[in-house]
């Protein structure tokens, strides 16, 4: 089995621990990521990429149910994360573990799911959401349950 070089992050109030299961890199990020966290947020997730690049994974699971906040500044962190998928230039896929009782958490990472709609998802870890719940959902499947009635 390959060995995982990423180490854990702890910064300022964010720790992001990883843990490598078959082909798939587990991120779990704890605490809140804010402005004092931004900086190695984005470095950590260039090595993300490098690491997945490395091992040749075909997916990366975010699990933030552990996280009470994600500013603006760490989204765009994601994005850039996230561009080369957008691009073509690196394929895996993308999931967001949430959890749907902290509501900002799947509208927080819809704008990644509309960024690249075939290769990031978000998942309630609770099953909840239309159907199942047992799979991946992207945001705009589960929207028609935020609408007002007509």
């Amino acid at each position: 089995m390959t060995q995982l070089t990423l180490g854990k992050l702890s910064q300022d109030k964010l720790t992001i621990e990883p843990v490598l299961e078959g082909n798939t890199l587990t991120l779990c990020l704890a605490g809140t990521s804010d402005s004092f966290s931004v900086k190695a947020l984005g470095l950590y997730l260039g090595e993300v990429t490098e690491e997945v690049a490395r091992l040749g994974l075909s997916s990366v699971a975010f699990d933030v149910t552990k996280l009470g906040l994600l500013n603006s500044s760490s989204l765009k962190q994601f994005i850039t994360f996230l561009r080369p998928i957008k691009l073509g230039t690196l394929k895996f896929t993308v999931e967001f573990l949430v959890d749907d009782q902290i509501p900002w958490q799947r509208r927080c990472l819809a704008a990644l799911v509309r960024m690249c709609p075939i290769d990031v998802s978000v998942r309630d870890i609770n099953g909840g959401g239309p159907g199942n719940g047992s799979r991946s959902i992207p945001y705009a499947a589960s929207s028609a349950t935020l609408r007002r009635p007509s």
